[in-house]
C-alpha cells in the first residue's frame, strides 16, 4: 500500500496541531493526549489566505 499522507507537528501546548497532506492537499488535526488515548478534537482544510510557508505559520 502507498503512503499518501505527510505530517508535520506545528505547535505542542497541552494539545498539538498537525498538518498532513493527503494526494496533496493540506489537513489540519487538532489533538491532545490524555488518559491513554489520543483526543482529536477538530480537523479542518486550511485557509491559504490565512496560513503561509506551506500552511505551517498562520499571517493573521
Amino acid at each position: 500500500m502507498k503512503k499518501s499522507y505527510q505530517e508535520k507537528i506545528i505547535f505542542h501546548f497541552p494539545s498539538f496541531q498537525m498538518l498532513g497532506f493527503h494526494e496533496g492537499k493540506p489537513l489540519h488535526v487538532v489533538c491532545s493526549i490524555g488518559q491513554d488515548y489520543l483526543w482529536v478534537i477538530t480537523a479542518y482544510i486550511p485557509d491559504s489566505k490565512i496560513w503561509d510557508n506551506g500552511f505551517l505559520t498562520r499571517t493573521r
